[in-house]
């Protein structure tokens, strides 16, 4: 049948590959989850800031970080819902004995799950680069300080 995921009677448990990849992405997700809303929170209250929307070069900064961190925070939340829903789309295709499609949905989730781990690994790399990047110019500006208290409140 299909490499590791099937053999005689194993394919009633979930193979074990995939049993480890939920147990070692599930909190990862929810961490990054929950930390992308408190971000992507900061961002909006910044974007809103007269002040740093008249700066354009700031504002538009600003506006891709925020789509980024949209982009991301929604990537990990379908992530989620492939994991939470995992269990009950293999029970259905167990209760009505279709045992090739279980082990087709088995291969099929662990490597979405893998892929969009990379890609969620990769984008997360690229979004932290520019929100430290801007922080830097915001608090920085030519050597100078500016506004560092406004700054400091708002990203301290």
């Amino acid at each position: 049948m299909l490499g590791f995921l099937c053999q005689q009677r194993d394919y009633i448990r979930p193979p074990e590959k995939l049993t480890e990849l939920f147990v070692e992405i599930r909190p990862i997700f929810v961490g990054i989850a929950s930390e992308l809303h408190l971000i992507e929170s900061k961002l909006r209250e910044l974007t809103a800031d007269v002040k740093l929307a008249s700066e354009v070069l700031i504002s538009e900064k600003l506006a891709h970080c925020l789509s980024l961190t949209n982009e991301l925070r929604e990537k990990v939340e379908s992530n989620l819902a492939v994991i939470n829903k995992y269990h009950n789309d293999r029970a259905y295709y167990l209760n009505q004995m279709l045992r090739d499609p279980v082990a087709e949905y088995d291969l099929r989730v662990h490597s979405i799950l893998q892929l969009e781990l990379e890609k969620s690994r990769n984008l997360c790399m690229v979004l932290r680069r520019i929100l430290a990047e801007n922080l830097l110019h915001l608090v920085h500006n030519g050597g100078q300080p500016k506004n560092a208290s406004y700054y400091n409140n708002s990203y301290g």
